[in-house]
């Protein structure tokens, strides 16, 4: 009696097709929330502001930036306000926030406005930085493009 067992990588190509896949709708649902946060702030007006204070966020081990705490007045139509929102969406990582941290604090250290951009329907609402970085999403999206297509392939031809 000869017995063969031989290996059936049908479950596993699947499971990483199902990951590809996950790669790319967390990949399409960020990238829409950008766009979407993008779009918002299209007709915000642009006015300069004083920074009250700047520290960086950091995490609960105390070694890792990971965020940026600022405080800001502006005034809008005649009337002062007070803003903290430093980015739109939190996506600002690694060189991204260490260049927005670094130009902040000049702007702080040289009592030197800064630029902060205001909802013109509601002056509370403001921001620093109304730029947005797609790139970690689109990396992402990418890598899981290439892990559901190689995947599906592999599934394919076996």
């Amino acid at each position: 009696m000869n017995i063969t067992t031989e290996f059936q990588p049908t479950p596993l190509i699947l499971t990483i097709a199902v990951s590809g896949a996950l790669f790319v709708a967390a990949s399409i649902g960020n990238l829409a929330r950008l766009l979407f946060a993008s779009w918002i702030v299209r007709k915000w007006v642009r006015v300069e502001a004083n920074l009250v204070s700047l520290s960086l966020k950091m995490n609960e081990a105390g070694k890792i930036p990971h965020g940026i705490l600022a405080k800001y007045r502006y005034t809008f139509g005649g009337k002062e306000y007070e803003g903290d929102r430093v980015v739109l969406v939190s996506n600002y990582y690694g060189r991204q926030q260490k260049k927005l941290y670094c130009s902040l604090h000049e702007k702080i250290m040289e009592k030197r406005p800064i630029d902060v951009w205001v909802d013109p329907n509601n002056p509370n609402k403001s921001v620093i930085s109304n730029k947005v970085s797609y790139s970690i999403w689109l990396m992402i999206g990418i890598i899981g493009i290439a892990i559901l297509v190689s995947s599906l392939y592999l599934l394919v031809s076996s």
